[in-house]
């Protein structure tokens, strides 16, 4: 085992931060030599004068291995070699993390998925699913070598474990909504302007008692809701307690039930002069029970109550009177997440290269214009 052995950094890893191109030397050294488990590996001062650096920086490459498994750590000791996996080169595989059980449909879930693994199948990537936190993100991506990885809908407070992949080297991106800290790596339309842009439109319709319906346990919801509020506040708007309407997530049939329970706490507001006289919803599905919740209380739509929802699907054309909406362009969004992990993967990717999907407005019959 000689100092002199280990290569010295290559411009293939230049994109990296210093301690992971020294890892990635490293790394090759240790697969080229087949060096047997628990034997003693070289100091830091050794290695910083290999690479020219710090024993800091070679302090962060070697645990940054360690806990690959590469390399055991111990206080005191020193550095010995770890398990080496009998491969350990990535495959043409893309993982996609989900953080909730995610249940198949035609407005969202399935196009966006669909789209997404054609585009990598037909390169010859394979595509795997898996539920997981981000504690789960590097074992996830170690265990199955995998090439990049796309995160499913993730949550606002997750946008610095995204990151940390990133600045890692690892190709990533993820689909939901543009997420304002990672503009160049979260796909979808930009929520917060979608929200403002439905208040905005029903509100030129004449309507200033305005409802939202939504879900606060899925993942883009406090999105929505401060927008809604953010957009109601901006047009000096009334906000009352029961507008704000959140329903608890649970099986289709059972989801519908609770958002009727909800609307039937909101009939209280019919003969007060509060009750809404539009209403966003977040969740196509529940207009199902919006439209129950009318037709029980004798009310129109949408002469007495108008509704704007997002995302169309054949539930908005089934309706009567049909759902406006404001609709994400799936396709467009799933490809671009798409060549955008591509290109990371390729070390081509260009962060000026991306631009965020607008909403477009489908107005059909679910809305009119009421005199103020």
């Amino acid at each position: 085992m000689s100092l002199k052995d280990i290569p010295l950094i290559t411009p293939a890893t230049a994109h990296l931060p210093k301690y992971r191109q020294i890892a990635a030397a490293v790394e090759e050294y240790l697969y080229q030599t087949k060096l047997p488990e628990g034997e003693r590996f070289f100091s830091d001062r050794a290695l910083a004068q290999r690479f020219s650096t710090t024993s800091v920086t070679v302090a962060h490459s070697l645990q940054y291995l360690s806990e690959k498994g590469l390399l055991t750590r111990l206080p005191g000791s020193g550095t010995y070699v770890g398990k080496l996996r009998p491969e350990r080169k990535s495959q043409r595989r893309i993982g996609i993390i989900c953080h909730q059980m995610v249940c198949s449909d035609e407005t969202y879930v399935a196009p966006i998925l669909r789209s997404f693994g054609s585009f990598f199948e037909s390169r010859n990537y394979e595509c795997i699913s898996f539920r997981g936190e981000p504690a789960d993100y590097n074992r996830l991506i170690n265990d199955y070598m995998l090439s990049g990885v796309m995160i499913f809908v993730p949550k606002e407070e997750f946008a610095n474990d995204l990151l940390q992949l990133y600045n890692q080297g690892i190709p990533v991106v993820s689909i939901g909504y543009a997420m304002p800290e990672l503009p160049f790596m979260s796909f979808g339309t930009d929520h917060a302007l979608t929200v403002a842009m439905a208040v905005k439109y029903v509100y030129g319709l004449g309507h200033r008692k305005i409802a939202l319906l939504y879900n606060a346990s899925q993942a883009s919801s406090s999105v929505f809701f401060r927008s809604y509020r953010q957009t109601m506040w901006d047009l000096q708007l009334p906000i009352h307690p029961q507008w704000e309407i959140n329903s608890d997530e649970g099986l289709l049939s059972d989801h519908i039930h609770t958002v009727e329970k909800k609307f039937d706490q909101l009939a209280s507001l019919l003969n007060t002069g509060n009750m809404p006289t539009a209403i966003l919803l977040k969740n196509v599905f529940d207009a199902v029970a919006v439209y129950n919740f009318a037709a029980k209380n004798n009310l129109r739509i949408p002469e007495d109550l108008s509704l704007v929802t997002f995302d169309d699907s054949v539930l908005a054309l089934q309706l009567y009177p049909q759902l406006t909406v404001f609709k994400q362009d799936l396709e467009a969004i799933s490809n671009q997440a798409a060549n955008t992990l591509l290109a990371m993967i390729e070390r081509r990717f260009d962060k000026s290269s991306v631009v965020h999907q607008a909403s477009q407005l489908i107005e059909r019959g679910s809305c009119c214009r009421i005199q103020e």
